[in-house]
């Protein structure tokens, strides 16, 4: 398995481009959201004073995402910084732990 240094991160700053696992967003979030956003990964496209603008692939069709225009698969939401639990420039390291933490490794 690969391994994963976490510490390298913790002083950095997400930035645009990154890929990003966040918790619950808003409260409001439907259980659906909530799952998907936990279990997929975004990518940072908008950084406005640590508020990330992070779009997703095809996410629950519930008004909890914004979009262009119903067709577009590519939907968006807005999370400050302390609701990103992990970031990289690297899709594959959280691919990583998102796989580890589906078989409790």
């Amino acid at each position: 398995m690969k391994y994963i240094k976490t510490f390298e991160s913790k002083n950095k700053t997400p930035e645009v481009g990154d890929y990003v696992i966040c918790s619950e967003i808003a409260s409001t979030d439907t259980r659906e959201t909530t799952d998907f956003i936990e279990n997929n990964i975004g990518q940072i496209i908008q950084d406005d004073d640590d508020i990330y603008k992070i779009k997703y692939i095809n996410p629950p069709l519930t008004g909890d995402f914004l979009h262009v225009s119903i067709d577009d698969p590519l939907r968006y939401r807005w999370a400050i910084r302390n609701r990103i639990l992990h970031f990289s420039k690297n899709k594959e390291d959280l691919e990583a732990i998102l796989a580890a933490e589906k078989f409790n490794l």
